[in-house]
């Protein structure tokens, strides 16, 4: 069975492990944690090896992902530290949990993740709302929200809570109602951090 491993450059490929800024580096999933700036534009690769033996030709390498680290990824111009709605998803942060809440545990706080419980729904959808694009944002651009960083014209009403439980259905796995994701125009960008096209927010 291959043995899995990744390794990270700045300048020169080395291998990387476990610790303060990364978890699962021994297996198939990567996770960067506590990312500070600098990490900006390094470089991931996942490394392959096959059981040592007279035929093994050596270890097969991943195509290189590159980390972007960005105060504003909703890109309307407002950084995190003024804006009300960092993923301009038409839910404040301070509903979704504040700074750090991360009810699917998949590293990404609430108030950061387009799916918040990890069901595979879009909390735009999930909360009732209309309008959201292919990645599940209201809006992607500096001409769609307020100095604030609230979508223009959207009315942050309270979420959706359909089988009244008390916890709205974006922050519940599994409820009781039903949602069927509609077909979106447009290019769709995986939220999975590992692949060529991998960017992680803070």
């Amino acid at each position: 069975m291959a043995g899995r491993s990744y390794q990270g450059s700045d300048t020169t490929w080395t291998d990387i492990s476990n610790g303060t800024n990364y978890a699962g580096a021994d297996n198939d999933t990567l996770r960067v944690k506590a990312i500070p700036a600098n990490f900006d534009k390094n470089l991931y690769r996942l490394k392959a090896s096959s059981k040592g033996n007279a035929c093994t030709a050596g270890p097969a390498y991943s195509d290189p992902a590159q980390l972007t680290v960005s105060s504003d990824p909703d890109n309307d111009g407002i950084k995190n530290s003024v804006d009300l709605d960092d993923d301009n998803d038409g839910i404040l942060d301070t509903e979704e949990g504040g700074k750090t809440l991360d009810t699917d545990g998949d590293g990404i706080p609430n108030r950061l993740d387009l799916d918040s419980d990890g069901d595979g729904c879009f909390d735009a959808e999930e909360a009732g709302f209309t309008g959201f694009d292919s990645d599940g944002r209201l809006c992607a651009d500096s001409n769609c929200a307020d100095s604030n960083g609230k979508v223009t014209g959207h009315s942050y009403a309270d979420p959706l809570d359909g089988d009244n439980s008390g916890t709205d259905d974006y922050l519940e796995f599994g409820n009781s109602n039903n949602y069927e994701r509609s077909e979106q125009s447009g290019d769709y960008r995986e939220r999975i951090f590992y692949h060529t096209d991998g960017k992680y927010y803070y």
